[in-house]
């Protein structure tokens, strides 16, 4: 039950919040996917997730040794943030991975951040003359929390929930209680990030400072050169024109989800899903990332390093969006950014993740691309090897969802990728959903819905904008009947569901197509169901410029057999690959080779998204209006 209590509240809130202190967490649920995802988390977890913190020590130990003499190597600004994020993306990964050894690891870095944390609850890599009013240090802090509330979540870990808990006492001593103000500390959207982990904090403990300093947090947007989020968003302001339209405010913005949950006030939610919107209107790349050179420039076919912790801040405001709102495009984005944007960035091998992962180009290790983080004892570390495991791993958290939006118990299907996800209901029944299909090879789904017992419940199932034509029905002791689904919405069956039903789907795989603006020369992305496909250089005879030009009213993607699959083929077998008729320049039938996104470049190869098709529709026109010799915007950090 909710109590009112009257806040303090930035200009424009509500006098009176009804607040909770009862924690809104993520359902329980254990995932098992197969197919690519579930070899691609074998590899991380394997070759990664396992090895990373043996083979970079001072990702923790920089915490140790940080008032010693000499100093640790002057650490990045934002260097705190590497042991967090690597217990979010452990805890993360562990839902999928059904190792024992992960949810162990995960424990043992826990232990270690315990030993390491300061008696008065700091937990950064900085001397203290800097800590917490400087560099990123409560950037850095606010990933501490991701990782060990995740952690706490997950398996209950109390000695997780202490070391979160000092440190909100720490924040709180400093700017609640020590009269200094968040602002003071620069680096705005990134430090006053912090405020979403109070909101974290508060769900978890019921303990009002922390959520009185999130509050405080809401207050100092307001200051000139902040982000000012919760005033932007209520009126509508896209995030590209804000003062603050770095990645990093994603995390900022996230805290409005948390007040709302906290508190049910609508505003939060409405300011939230306005910048949310204009994102996916202005941002978001053809393979469903975010950004061109860090920042939103309001036109999402601007060139620009594509960095991947840009798009796993995309997908954690989605997966919150999601929660809200139960709004079947949100959970489209997410599945395009899953299957091109996350699976690409991340090498197949589990290893080495991109730092910029472009729409056109080559792949590059972020440990080349940024290696400057690197120090002694971590040669290995910067923000998106850390970070981008995370992008996979929160999958579980909304490939089977409850409902938090409304009254009405009922869970909602948005993956439909082969696997098996165990959840409990709001009312604590459990549900097996288990996907039998190649998906996205094939559009053919069959979702076995097995309760725990017979029982009465709702279904809601995906239906994705592009599925124009779906065929969906059905079948329950043995009578099959038929369904209506509509494309860019949920399909709701209700009924007496007892083991044995299923509902099958034939999602609608006719290719589709977005044709880009001047900045990518009029060309078409090509789309086959939620894969984004692209010409690679190492599964193709001629070079990028004899790519030949394809009709959109004809073309036929034929799938290429295995026994003619090239040596790159084998070594990083695709997803998909088809061979496709086009046009050279002087009107000769050229066939190539296309494959989904997220294998193209594996080898380091070049290749290309955008490609030459006529009749694929109007060239769009993005909110940005295209500027002749106009070059990538790089947004500057702090």
């Amino acid at each position: 039950m909710k109590m009112k209590l009257n806040l303090p509240l930035a200009a424009g809130c509500a006098l009176a919040l009804a607040v909770a202190p009862v924690r809104a967490a993520m359902p329980e649920v254990e995932c098992r996917f197969g197919g690519e995802i579930g070899a691609r988390t074998e590899a991380l977890v394997a070759n990664w997730i396992l090895t990373a913190w043996d083979a970079n020590p001072m990702m923790t130990e920089m915490l140790r040794v940080r008032d010693r003499r000499p100093p640790y190597e002057f650490p990045v600004p934002w260097a705190g943030e590497f042991a967090g994020k690597h217990l979010t993306a452990t805890v993360a990964l562990s839902r999928m991975a059904g190792d024992p050894r992960v949810d162990s690891l995960a424990g043992a870095l826990v232990a270690e951040l315990d030993a390491c944390q300061a008696p008065n609850g700091y937990l950064g890599p900085f001397a203290e003359a800097d800590q917490l009013m400087g560099n990123w240090d409560l950037w850095g802090h606010t990933h501490m929390l991701y990782g060990l509330l995740s952690c706490h979540d997950r398996t209950g870990s109390e000695q997780a929930l202490r070391v979160a808990r000092r440190i909100g006492d720490r924040v709180c001593a400093a700017y609640l209680d020590g009269g200094r103000k968040l602002h003071e500390a620069g680096s705005y959207e990134m430090n006053m990030a912090i405020g979403h982990g109070m909101t974290l904090l508060y769900e978890a403990t019921g303990e009002r400072r922390y959520l009185d300093m999130a509050l405080e947090t809401l207050r100092e947007w307001e200051v000139e050169g902040a982000g000012d989020y919760y005033r932007q968003g209520l009126s509508g302001t896209p995030f590209y024109l804000t003062p603050k339209p770095r990645w990093e405010s994603l995390h900022c913005m996230q805290m409005m989800a948390g007040l709302y949950r906290i508190t049910g006030d609508e505003s939060y939610r409405t300011a939230f899903m306005n910048l949310w919107h204009s994102i996916r209107e202005t941002d978001i790349h053809n393979n469903g990332s975010f950004t061109a050179g860090e920042g939103a420039v309001g036109n999402p076919f601007r060139m620009g390093a594509v960095e991947t912790c840009c798009t796993v801040s995309w997908i954690a405001l989605s997966v919150d969006a999601l929660r809200m709102t139960h709004d079947p495009a949100v959970a489209d984005a997410l599945e395009l950014a899953l299957w091109n944007a996350v699976l690409a960035y991340a090498h197949p091998s589990g290893r080495w993740v991109t730092y910029d992962t472009p729409m056109d180009g080559k792949r590059e290790a972020s440990a080349h691309t940024i290696v400057f983080q690197s120090r002694p004892g971590t040669p290995e570390l910067n923000c998106c090897s850390v970070n981008g495991p995370r992008g996979l791993g929160m999958l579980p958290d909304w490939a089977v969802m409850t409902n938090e939006s409304g009254d009405e118990d009922a869970l909602y299907v948005n993956h439909y990728g082969p696997g098996e996800v165990k959840i409990a209901d709001l009312q604590g029944r459990r549900w097996k959903i288990t996907n039998e299909t190649d998906y996205p090879v094939s559009g053919r789904v069959v979702v076995h819905i097995d309760p725990e017992r017979t029982t009465d419940g709702v279904i809601h199932l995906r239906i994705p904008g592009w599925s124009k034509q779906t065929k969906a029905r059905v079948v329950a002791g043995g009578k099959a009947t038929d369904l209506q689904a509509e494309a860019g919405s949920y399909l709701t069956v209700s009924r007496r569901w007892k083991k044995g039903d299923r509902i099958e789907l034939e999602l609608d795989m006719t290719p589709h197509y977005l044709r880009g603006d001047r900045y990518v020369g009029g060309c078409t992305s090509v789309y086959r169901g939620p894969l984004l496909l692209a010409w690679d250089q190492s599964r193709n005879a001629e070079d990028a410029e004899a790519i030949p030009t394809f009709d959109a009213a004809t073309l036929d993607l034929m799938p290429v057999a295995a026994a003619e699959y090239t040596a790159a083929d084998r070594r990083f077998a695709p997803i998909v690959l088809y061979d496709a008729k086009g046009k050279g320049p002087d009107g000769q039938s050229v066939t190539v080779r296309l494959c989904d996104f997220a294998s193209a470049g594996a080898t380091g190869a070049l290749y290309r998204s955008w490609l030459p098709v006529d009749g694929s529709g109007p060239m769009a026109t993005p909110p940005v209006p295209f500027k002749e010799n106009d070059k990538p915007s790089f947004v500057p950090a702090e």
